[in-house]
């Protein structure tokens, strides 16, 4: 029986509304929507007739195309499961994954063909072994041409959708900032009922041209592209992301649709700009008014950041999501530019560190840290767990949220959603539940010890995952036996139902008995005009148990002074910063005392991170433990046995 949240659903309604229209783009080759739609419908019968059953596993390693677009919705189309694998990954990680969720097939392109060979030995459960296009290493016969599976299938096939016997579509893979990446099940429901909520909350419409920058392996890239089949617009697909093809397939296809993280964003905003440093190499600096929607996720975007997205795309309104692939991609979204009309709030407010509140914010509403993901999608439920006081709101005594049964409007419906109450202790809103049932309450009033509260972010709904694949201990530690799923994240909510995040659970550092969020020094520090980049860890000291250090990356044109400085290095060093300078800006801009870095250290090459652009923070301390056991002691510091000084140089950061 089909169920009709199947991912392939949406198909039949792509081929009826863009059957002669283009759908897809990349390279040079071009697809309508019938020819789309019936390569897919080929696809999925050529699986079943090659062998696959249902519930089957199959991995694909390959760049960004059409034909790996058609590969996500054709193995889930007949039954089986897609399992994508990063193809930045070495041979042995990806043989790692393989035989974790013991896939039957798998499918790879010219980029990673070459790992055939050693996943032949490795992975005893592959079966068959599917090439997509043309081009690298020559591999035994044993390859088979993705083209001879639609044949399988002979002329005009019918899409015919059939589900897993536990109706999971999709096994996507954690980032993996530490240990190996777990893989996540998630079902054909929760795929569907994210993408709508993108639709819904985004504005995606069969008008739009969507631009893939982000890799179809990792869940953001995959649920972007399930939003845009359900609407029925068109695909622009990149192989990889580089700056001038991007800005060439947007003034090209008139894009009016992508995605972002930061670190694509300073690439874009660095191209866009910088015309004088790079004269022969760079392109003149356009706008693009085609461009009518940015998504950004991964990380909040600075002031900086935000008016490089203003300046290239004049047009566009620009919004931000907060999510994981735990749950299925974006839980919350926030606008943070609109053309059009004013943001309800501006985004310096609502990712200010250091602002004077106004005379009606009540202290839910104004706070000292966190950054606004925005407010939950209709269906998604959001919860502040906490086990004790909180001591990071000072006077303030965390307890969990409440929770309450809402009526739906037939008052006969009833669904209990986790709530706060606002700062006059009257009313009790209601987060996440259908737009119906987000309404107000009026209750008793609470008493101080029921005042909102900062803790761990938990998730419930139809979009969060069914568990990660085979490894039921690690299901059980995120997902909690009523449906609760532990994002990981600690964070708040202020009285408008906005999410605000702190940090992750992982990445607080213990000082001096104190909880310090390694994310809310790090914005901080980026504020500074010498700072491109910051990451903060935590270092072990024998008295404070972790010393807070951060490690920043300066922009062109500054230079480091780590103590004396030169002659003539001080005649020409007209913008320099270090580390006392970097810790008296903390202490000036209200950085509590035990949260201003104990060591700033200045680090030339880019920051280790995954494939998300996710910092590894474990690499991260290496390197700072590794500065910090070179530099030399002063008399000072060897009798504190705490501070170190460095040798009195300028370093010219290189980006």
């Amino acid at each position: 029986m089909v169920l009709p949240a199947h991912i392939g659903e949406p198909l039949r309604f792509l081929k009826s509304a863009r059957g002669r229209d283009v759908a897809t783009a990349c390279e040079g080759r071009v697809q309508t929507g019938a020819e789309f739609v019936d390569r897919i419908a080929g696809l999925s019968i050529g699986l079943r007739r090659l062998g696959l059953q249902p519930g089957d596993r199959a991995c694909i390693a390959a760049l960004n195309s059409e034909w790996y677009l058609e590969w996500l919705l054709a193995v889930p189309s007949a039954g089986c499961i897609i399992a994508p694998l990063n193809h930045r990954w070495s041979v042995e990680e990806a043989s790692e994954a393989i035989r974790e969720v013991g896939a039957s097939l798998l499918v790879v392109d010219h980029q990673c063909v070459g790992w055939c060979p050693a996943l032949l030995r490795l992975c005893p459960s592959l079966k068959w072994l599917v090439r997509l296009g043309s081009g690298g290493p020559q591999i035994n016969s044993f390859l088979i041409d993705a083209e001879s599976i639609i044949k399988l299938a002979g002329p005009k096939p019918e899409l015919e959708l059939a589900c897993s016997p536990d109706s999971i579509a999709l096994i996507c893979f954690t980032s993996g900032t530490t240990g190996r990446p777990k893989g996540v099940s998630l079902s054909h429901t929760a795929l569907n009922v994210q993408s709508r909520a993108k639709i819904t909350e985004v504005g995606y419409s069969s008008n739009d041209t969507y631009l893939h920058v982000a890799t179809l392996c990792h869940i953001g890239g995959i649920s972007s592209a399930l939003s845009i089949v359900m609407v029925g617009g068109c695909h622009i697909l990149l192989p990889k992301f580089e700056i001038q093809a991007a800005f060439r397939s947007i003034e090209e296809h008139n894009v009016t649709a992508m995605i972002v993280v930061p670190s694509l964003v300073s690439d874009m905003a660095s191209y866009h700009y910088n015309s004088a440093r790079n004269p022969s190499e760079f392109v003149r600096p356009r706008t693009f008014s085609s461009m009518r929607t940015v998504l950004n996720g991964a990380g909040s975007l600075s002031q900086d950041q935000l008016k490089a997205m203003q300046d290239i795309f004049p047009s566009a309104k620009i919004m931000s999501a907060y999510g994981m692939t735990e749950a299925c991609s974006s839980m919350t979204f926030l606008l943070i530019h609109d053309p059009q009309k004013s943001a309800p709030e501006s985004y310096n407010n609502l990712t200010s560190f250091n602002r004077t509140p106004k005379s009606s914010e009540s202290w839910h509403t104004f706070h000292k840290g966190g950054v606004c993901v925005g407010k939950p999608a209709p269906h998604v439920e959001i919860q502040i767990l906490t086990r004790k006081p909180e001591s990071y709101l000072p006077g303030i005594i965390a307890k969990n949220f409440t929770s309450m049964e809402i009526k739906g409007p037939d008052s006969k419906s009833s669904s209990r959603l986790p709530g706060f109450w606002d700062s006059t202790r009257k009313m009790l809103f209601a987060l996440g539940g259908s737009k119906q049932s987000q309404s107000l309450i009026r209750d008793r009033a609470l008493s101080s010890e029921e005042e909102l509260v900062v803790g761990n972010v938990l998730t419930r709904g139809a979009h969060v995952m069914e568990g990660y694949w085979g490894r039921p201990d690690k299901t059980r530690e995120a997902l909690h036996a009523d449906g609760w799923l532990d994002t990981g994240d600690v964070g708040w909510m202020d009285e408008a139902g906005r999410l605000w995040l702190l940090g992750r659970q992982k990445d607080v550092i213990k000082s001096g008995g104190e909880n310090v969020y390694a994310s809310e020094v790090e914005r901080l520090l980026v504020k500074h005009p010498a700072v491109s980049s910051a990451a903060v860890v935590g270092v072990p000291d024998h008295r404070l148990g972790e010393a807070v250090t951060a490690m920043v990356r300066l922009k062109p044109d500054w230079v480091w002074c780590d103590g004396r400085m030169e002659a003539e290095d001080a005649m020409t060093a007209k913008q320099r910063t270090g580390e006392k300078l970097l810790r008296s800006y903390c202490q000036q801009q209200g950085l509590s005392r035990y949260k201003v870095p104990k060591f700033i250290l200045m680090q030339e090459e880019a920051f280790p991170v995954t494939t998300t652009g996710k910092v590894k923070k474990d690499e991260v301390r290496d390197m700072a433990l590794a500065q910090l056991s070179s530099r030399q002691p002063t008399e000072k510091s060897m009798a504190l046995k705490h501070s170190v000084a460095g040798e009195g140089k300028f370093i010219r950061s290189r980006l």
